[in-house]
C-alpha cells in the first residue's frame, strides 16, 4: 500500500536503509527481529510530515467510533449480572460482531 500511496516514501525507506545504519543502531526491541531494518525505517517514515499525510485520515476517519463502539460494548457487558458468566468471555463475540457491522458500514 505504501509504495501504491505514496512511492516517495518508499524511495525514502530504501535511503534509510542505504544509510549504514547497522542492527545495533536500531532500538533494542527491534534488534535480532526478522525484517527489523526495514520496520524500523518504515516506521521513520510514517512519523515524518509526509508519512502522517498518509495515515492520518485513516485514524481521524476510522479508528475514532470504532473505539466508542468497543467501550460501549464493555461497559453493557460490565452492567450485566455475575450471573452471566465471564464477562471477558462474553464481551469478545459482542466485541467482534459490533467491529464486524461498523466494518460493514463503513465499506457501504
Amino acid at each position: 500500500m505504501l509504495s501504491e500511496k505514496a512511492p516517495q516514501l518508499m524511495d525514502t525507506v530504501g535511503a534509510l536503509l542505504g544509510s549504514g545504519i547497522a542492527e545495533k543502531d536500531l532500538p533494542r526491541h527491534m534488534q535480532g527481529r526478522q525484517n527489523g531494518m526495514k520496520i524500523w525505517a518504515i516506521e521513520q517514515v510514517l512519523a515524518s510530515d509526509e508519512g502522517k499525510k498518509l495515515w492520518d485520515p485513516v485514524l481521524d476517519g476510522y479508528a475514532l467510533p470504532l473505539v466508542f463502539r468497543v467501550l460501549g460494548v464493555w461497559l453493557k457487558v460490565r452492567e450485566e449480572g455475575a450471573d452471566e458468566g465471564n464477562k471477558g468471555l462474553l464481551a469478545l463475540p459482542r466485541i467482534e460482531h459490533a467491529l464486524y457491522v461498523s466494518y460493514l458500514v463503513m465499506l457501504f
